[in-house]
């Protein structure tokens, strides 16, 4: 349809070349009529001139138009110079690609412009990089973070810290790190995230840098908070009976004339004087055996790292609550996948961890009818090494699930308070975490992740 009226226009321009030349070549035969000759060669000559001058002419207005496509400009229509009887064909369908086009690109630059306004909107710092370490975008969130100007390589926040291109580089998409740096005479904690993609068949990775310094202290408090609170109903257990027993001994062996005679003392007040030294001294014990256990738990020694079979690990932890498993009729399973899976940790310490874990599932599955604990090891798709110690028992609620690692915190009721909380100083010294899952009643699962990797 849109070539319909070029396609006529060259039709009729080729007829009446056809015409013509017949008129001229008869005109040749008969050369009596001179004047026809040659008035039908200029007309003959004419119709050619007009017939380029017309076909030129598209040409140049499709070599507009192809360049407009090429260079994105589109501000001169490509039928300004025809008529408007001319814009129901070609040119008018061009003309409204162009104009489509325009809109597009209007389009995609407002869109552009959206998304830059909300990158540095953002308050996480945003860095994006190809494979040579060319930056294309870095927000002024990130600038202001770290104190630096326009950055066109990532090779200059070396200038901050010596690692800081290395853990960059080597980040993959999905995976997160923590760096420490210092930026004029303040500590950064920063926690380091990646994605990675391809943009015309360039590989670009975007990093995005968050201070979590703030969050960091927070949590410090509130665990302060709770240490503070634990430590002194504690102490304040120990040391009340002890303050009134004493207050009660001083009114034996002391009046208002001054002290009393062993003479004096009946023998109901000297058993009394005894009981209560007796007590005190227990108090006291007590008392020193929190501060000892205080101490197990912040003063832990540097893991001595091992190539150990998980085999052996469970074995090991099986055998040694063998004989209260039995007692409370406790079923225990194990499943290694691979069955030669190994682990480099500090086989003393993770031994401790899972004999404190199963002694938390015997004590969970007291009440249990067909109690069962579960031991598991396997690795996850990113080659991280899990073991988790399942049970059936009663679970652990969800107002309480915060509170399980806090030092002396328990809902035993002769408990210390120290077995989770010895856990978790164990695996963050592997660098590894535990994570907790509760189901009550139905399904409890501790997790041990290892970040080692082969």
């Amino acid at each position: 349809m849109i070539l319909r009226r070029f396609n006529v226009f060259i039709i009729v321009r080729v007829i009446l070349l056809a015409l013509t030349s017949l008129a001229f070549t008869w005109s040749w035969t008969n050369m009596n009529h001179l004047f026809t000759f040659f008035t039908l060669g200029l007309v003959f000559i004419i119709q050619i001139i007009l017939l380029i001058n017309y076909i030129n002419k598209i040409n140049r207005d499709l070599n507009r138009f192809f360049v407009s496509l090429k260079t994105g400009d589109f501000t001169t229509s490509t039928v300004s110079n025809f008529k408007k009887s001319d814009k129901k064909g070609l040119f008018a369908i061009l003309d409204e690609i162009s104009e489509s086009i325009e809109n597009v690109k209007i389009e995609k630059e407002y869109h552009y412009q959206y998304l830059k306004y909300i990158v540095e909107h953002v308050n996480v710092g945003l860095v994006a990089f190809e494979e040579n370490g060319k930056v294309d975008l870095i927000n002024n969130a990130l600038k202001k973070m770290l104190g630096i100007p326009e950055v066109r390589n990532i090779k200059s926040f070396n200038n901050i810290h010596q690692d800081f291109t290395n853990n960059l580089e080597e980040i993959r998409s999905g995976q997160q790190r923590l760096m420490v740096v210092q930026v004029h005479q303040n500590m950064l904690h920063l926690i380091i995230r990646a994605t990675e993609f391809k943009l015309k068949g360039k590989a670009i990775k975007l990093i995005s840098i968050q201070d979590i310094q703030a969050e960091l202290d927070d949590k410090e408090l509130q665990s302060w908070q709770k240490l503070i609170r634990i430590l002194t109903h504690e102490i304040m257990n120990s040391i009340s009976p002890i303050a009134s027993l004493a207050t009660t001994l001083s009114r034996i062996f002391r009046h208002k004339e001054g002290i009393v005679n062993i003479s004096d003392l009946h023998e109901d007040q000297i058993k009394d004087a005894a009981s209560g030294l007796e007590i005190i001294n227990n108090r006291s014990k007590g008392l020193l055996r929190f501060i000892q256990q205080y101490r197990k738990v912040n003063f832990l020694p540097k893991p001595e790292i091992e190539q150990i079979l998980i085999s052996e690990l469970f074995f090991q932890t099986k055998m040694l609550c063998k004989e209260e498993t039995e007692c409370e009729n406790i079923q225990v399973e194990s499943k290694i996948r691979p069955e030669i899976l190994d682990l480099k940790a500090d086989k003393k310490m993770i031994e401790q961890v899972l004999i404190n874990l199963v002694n938390n599932s015997i004590y969970a599955l007291e009440k249990t009818k067909e109690a069962k604990i579960k031991l598991n090891a396997f690795r996850n798709s990113d080659q991280q090494v899990i073991i988790q110690v399942i049970d059936n028992g009663v679970g652990i609620h969800k107002d309480i699930k915060e509170s399980i690692f806090v030092p002396f915190f328990t809902t035993k009721e002769n408990g210390s308070g120290i077995g989770l909380s010895l856990v978790k100083q164990i695996m963050n010294l592997h660098k590894g975490k535990i994570i907790v899952f509760s189901k009550p009643k139905k399904e409890t699962v501790f997790s041990l992740v290892f970040s080692e990797t082969r």
